[in-house]
């Protein structure tokens, strides 16, 4: 968000934007107060710098992932991305 939002060149409309364009998932679903691109990105930061409730989301995830049953290869597989993807 700082190469978007140092850019001189790009009004705030063009940068509101240019990072809603960019946004995936779930964060593309996070509104803001104003349609403005200080107000979005204070949004962003306040829903994804609450550390412990980020650690909270990744521990859930990960003890939440089902018991491999019978040396299942694709369990194991699915066990192995969820917690390196979490732990990431």
């Amino acid at each position: 968000m700082n190469v978007i939002g140092n850019n001189s060149s790009l009004n705030d409309t063009q940068k509101l934007c240019y990072i809603k364009s960019a946004l995936k998932n779930d964060a593309s679903l996070i509104q803001s107060d104003q349609d403005s691109f200080e107000s979005l990105t204070e949004a962003l930061r306040n829903h994804y710098e609450n550390k412990r409730a980020l650690v909270d989301i990744h521990i859930s995830e990960i003890l939440s992932v089902t018991k491999i049953q019978n040396d299942n290869p694709a369990q194991l597989r699915f066990l192995i991305d969820t917690v390196g993807s979490n732990l990431r």
